[in-house]
């Protein structure tokens, strides 16, 4: 009957034991031996010694019974190595393929058996979670243990030292402690592929896990033999084995080396099995280009960006070139003749701008003191501001001929019909506010400023199909308070927060947080929030991370030291300080890989946990002494499928912290932070609400300043105050302001509604910049028209100023301000939509796309309803002045049926048809602009 040797797989089912929280390592007390751990005399029985060390000769084999905990022992079996049956090569082939190749599979002999292997390959699976992200490592850790096991070799570099009695049967003897002997550059080679490993999952080494944060090889292959009653909790391997180092192998033995029995490590950065670079930042491919951006380069050479300035030079110079060859030979009506005749323009319009400042300087020269002339010839000789009689007038393009003679025709339909447009504009602008019942504030930080389809949200992507969902994080910072009067650092004068009654408090708040309970509404497997629907209730462990799925949930904090448990805290704290590894924050802080694991498993790094201490070497005196800070990490999952129970938790979580941790905390002399994941959102949502106010005080102050401005004060302050104030009432316009704030506001929540209804979320920005951007623009193009409309004259007669007819009608005057004014207005909108819309189109970042796409939409509806409703509203308030009307209450007439004119008539330089069509000068000039700004009030009233 062949033998079996199973030295692996109790090892590694105590080892991997620590990942698992399920296990209960209650049975045995900590520095207790286990029974069957007795060591027998070295000279009851010298058949159990390895006395022949050359190959083909193994020194274990078998099993020869069990530990009181269930752990298998191996059998001291100093035997040739045997040829495998079928069973074993199945399991050979399976497990351990490197190694059946290299002894040349069924024609090469072995010191295990298929169960021994298969127990193996089960085992080490435990590791995958760990190292998922290089192959290498799985394979080099697999390869070790199959050579430790299956080596036909291995009485070359094992000697079995000791052997103890197996509780079960009760008569067998089972190894108890063996020696390894292993050539450094096979230690360099295995730890290399494995030590910078990242288990994802909790952020933190893959080496903490499966090495107890070994920083060496020797370090890691001491961690893997300690025999797990030198452990607290007693977890690990079932007997001692020690991997000595290669200058102490005897002189009969060689120690194991990459090349006995065959090459077989693979390493982490290249071949078949490469890692990842971020679990192998030296593989190939991995490291980043050298900077050799200064080298060869002077000092004083001229760069613009990453290129010479000479590059950059003859770059423009290329451009230049092909840009004048394309204009130069373009047939008329492509972009090149259109780009030439802009050009055009553009001169021209320059030297028109030059003639005037010669005549501004002309005027500038002239004597202050004239001859006074009369009022009649100085009305009659009055000319508009302009070059000077010898400049060549200005010749309207077609274009713009185009654009007055329709905004003529709209200014006098909206004049004549103000009710009407009025009336179709409002319902124009509510049904573009329809959109905003499905108004979708964004407020993820990730949502507002990464474009989906960019690499970092495929990579986000990609990761979370894969791993799911990155948990949410909720955090508390516990810091003691500085002490009073003092001047220096900080962190240098706190009291320790590792006290027993900051402890014990720690313990409440994990108690507090624990009990906490939130009821939700659910409705199948959907969750809502009406209350018809049927109560669920949802605690922390029902939304927790849970790095193994039947595990503890993965809180990080201090109290991970004891399990989550006070019991295990007080009890440990109870012990005699003799008392061997008795778990206080001291001892904690310094085995934190080994003994002082957490309820799930993991090491707890003190650098996670702890804070407020200072890491440079000078003031630096122990993490017990040092630290001030207690931090706590919960860890909640984001699966879609607990989204919503996750937030409401979070939600009550907050208001559990406000209403009875903080005061609890403060209460103990300490300070309390905290944030959870939805603390962005909630405080995004707060700007939002006061933010308003803000909005709506600049609107009011518009409103005011349009009012006062727009209107005007009696010139003539000899009046009786009465007298005076009347007319202010009916000067006022802040009825006619009003209109205007509201045509603003009316534009953006217009915007807003459109952008919605076509599925577009729109964020902060929006709703904060968008009003005061449209404020300015809208509150402009009022003032253009009203004094557009001002410069016609409002007491104007038809003709020249000496012939005495009837009063050009308002609309008239009206249309007239509109057709002057219009081209310039057009021009502005058009040039802020199309910026805008460039934005939207071509920017990647949604929060700006969404943001552009407001502003053009807010920018074209505030510009159709000035040229529209605030030219009715500009009508209906001319007329109420000419009716001497007050404003804000127009049912009031002050003095006579028609006021006297706001201003001083000045002459036109032609004259408006009734019929609507444009008059034109003997040079084709159009006169639509020959009213001036007047001043001053008619004389006697």
């Amino acid at each position: 009957m062949r033998l079996q040797s199973s030295m692996l797989v109790p090892m590694w089912t105590g080892l991997f034991l620590l990942c698992l929280p399920a296990f209960s390592w209650a049975s045995l007390k900590a520095g207790e031996v286990s029974p069957s751990a007795r060591v027998l005399p070295t000279g009851s029985n010298g058949t159990w010694r390895t006395k022949v060390h050359k190959p083909g000769y193994c020194a274990m084999m078998g099993t020869c019974g069990k530990r009181s905990d269930g752990d298998s022992l191996n059998c001291a079996a100093n035997k040739p190595a045997l040829t495998p049956e079928p069973d074993l090569a199945a399991a050979l082939q399976a497990t351990c393929p490197t190694l059946w190749q290299s002894q040349g599979g069924e024609d090469g002999s072995y010191c295990c058996s298929a169960d021994q292997v298969a127990n193996i390959g089960s085992s080490t699976q435990r590791i995958v979670p760990f190292v998922v992200g290089c192959p290498a490592c799985y394979h080099n850790f697999v390869h070790l243990w199959c050579v430790l096991a299956c080596s036909p070799d291995q009485a070359t570099f094992t000697d079995v030292v000791a052997v103890q009695p197996a509780a079960q049967p009760a008569n067998a003897t089972a190894v108890a402690e063996v020696n390894y002997w292993v050539d450094p550059a096979f230690g360099e080679a295995f730890y290399n592929s494995c030590k910078d490993v990242k288990f994802g999952a909790a952020n933190v080494p893959a080496m903490a896990f499966i090495g107890g944060g070994a920083t060496n090889y020797q370090q890691w292959f001491d961690f893997l033999g300690l025999v797990k009653d030198k452990r607290i909790p007693p977890v690990g391997s079932p007997f001692q084995q020690n991997f000595l180092p290669a200058n102490t192998t005897p002189a009969d033995m060689s120690p194991l080396t990459d090349t006995k029995p065959s090459p077989s490590l693979a390493p982490c950065g290249s071949g078949a099995l490469r890692c990842s670079c971020a679990d192998c930042p030296d593989g190939t491919g991995c490291q980043p280009p050298p900077d050799d951006s200064g080298k060869g380069k002077s000092d004083h050479t001229c760069h613009v960006g990453a290129i010479t300035c000479w590059d950059f030079a003859l770059i423009w110079v290329w451009i230049v070139c092909q840009t004048a060859l394309a204009i130069c030979f373009s047939p008329p009506g492509t972009v090149g003749y259109m780009a030439c005749t802009l050009w055009c323009w553009i001169r021209r319009a320059m030297r028109l701008q030059v003639d005037e400042l010669r005549s501004v300087s002309a005027e500038a020269q002239a004597p202050l003191l004239t001859p006074a002339k009369s009022d009649a010839a100085s009305f009659s000789s009055w000319r508009a501001p302009g070059p000077d009689a010898s400049a060549k007038p200005h010749k309207p393009t077609w274009l713009e001929r185009k654009l007055r003679k329709a905004f003529f025709k709209l200014g006098r339909y909206c004049a004549i019909y103000p009710l009407r447009v009025i009336g179709v504009a409002t319902v124009l602008l509510g049904l573009s506010c329809i959109g905003l019942v499905r108004l979708r504030i964004e407020t993820d930080p990730q949502s507002l400023w990464v474009r989906p389809g960019s690499r970092a949200a495929q990579e986000r992507a990609s990761y979370e199909a894969s791993f799911g969902p990155f948990y949410r994080i909720e955090q508390l910072l516990i810091s003691t308070k500085p002490q009073s009067g003092d001047k220096l650092s900080q962190h240098q004068h706190q009291q320790p927060i590792l006290t027993p009654q900051n402890i014990e408090l720690l313990f409440d708040i994990h108690e507090a947080i624990d009990d906490l309970e939130v009821t939700t509404r659910v409705k199948g497997n959907e969750r809502e929030h009406d209350s018809e629907q049927e109560d669920s209730s949802v605690k922390l462990s029902d939304v927790c991370y849970r790095p193994f799925t039947d595990g503890e949930c993965a809180v990080q904090s201090v109290a991970q030291y004891w399990q989550m448990d006070r019991q295990l805290y007080r009890q440990e704290q109870a012990k005699p300080p003799s008392a061997p590894s008795r778990l206080t924050p001291e001892f904690c802080l310094g085995h934190w890989t080994t003994q002082c694991l957490s309820a799930f498993g993991a090491p707890m790094d003190p650098s996670i946990v702890l804070g407020g201490y200072t890491r440079s070497k000078e003031a630096y005196r122990n993490l017990t002494a040092a630290a001030t800070t207690l931090v706590v990490t919960l860890p909640v999952r984001s699966q879609p499928s607990v989204s919503e129970e996750a937030r409401a938790w979070e939600a009550a979580l907050l208001d559990l912290i406000q209403t009875e941790l903080e005061p609890k905390v403060l209460a103990a002399g300490l300070t309390l932070s905290y944030s959870t994941e939805r603390s962005i959102q909630d405080e995004l949502g707060r700007e939002t609400g006061a933010e308003m106010g803000t909005v709506a005080a600049s609107y009011a102050a518009m409103l005011l300043y349009i009012a006062v401005s727009l209107g005007g004060l009696p010139s003539r302050m000899t009046r009786p105050f009465p007298r005076r104030l009347a007319r202010v009432c009916v000067l006022s316009r802040a009825l006619l302001g009003l209109g205007g704030v509201l045509i603003v506001g009316g534009s953006v929540a217009g915007a807003l509604g459109i952008a919605s209804a076509f599925g577009m979320s729109s964020s902060l920005i929006s709703l904060e910049v968008v009003p005061f951007l449209i404020l300015a623009v809208g509150v402009d193009n009022m003032f253009v028209l009203a004094h557009a409309l001002q410069r016609q004259g409002i007491n104007t007669r038809r003709g020249s100023a000496a012939s005495l007819g009837p009063l050009v009608p308002v609309p008239e005057r009206v249309a007239r301000a509109v057709c002057a004014a219009g081209p310039s207005i057009t021009l502005a909108a058009a040039c802020e939509v199309a910026a805008f819309s460039v934005a939207a189109v071509l920017s990647d970042m949604p929060a700006v796309r969404a943001f552009a796409a407001v502003a053009a939409l807010a920018v074209a509806l505030d510009y159709v309803l000035q040229v529209t409703a605030f030219v009715s509203l500009l009508t209906l308030d001319t007329l109420r002045i000419e009716e001497h009307r007050v404003d804000c209450a127009p049912c009031l007439i002050v003095g006579p049926g028609r006021t006297a004119p706001l201003h001083t008539p000045r002459a036109y330089g032609g004259s408006l048809q009734m019929e609507g069509e444009l008059e034109e000068t003997e040079d084709g000039q159009q006169d639509v602009d020959g009213g001036g700004m007047a001043g001053g009030e008619e004389e006697g009233s």
